[in-house]
């Protein structure tokens, strides 16, 4: 794997983390104490980066053999 085929590898494993992480903070009192525009844009926020998630495994998928 060249170089900056492992950059992305390594995007994509840190974005689904953080993703993962901000998934479960939805499940928290924390997050339910938020006022709702903010709850709004934390939802936004994750649902961006699932499509990025998808957009780099597409870019992954297309590497070169």
């Amino acid at each position: 794997m060249q170089p900056h085929q492992q950059r992305v590898v390594d995007e994509l494993k840190e974005l689904t983390g953080r993703r993962a992480k901000l998934g479960e903070f939805f499940g928290t009192e924390l997050y339910r104490g938020l006022p709702e525009d903010e709850q709004a844009r934390m939802r936004r926020q994750f649902d961006i980066m699932v499509q990025y998630e998808g957009v780099l495994q597409e870019r992954i998928d297309h590497f070169p053999a």
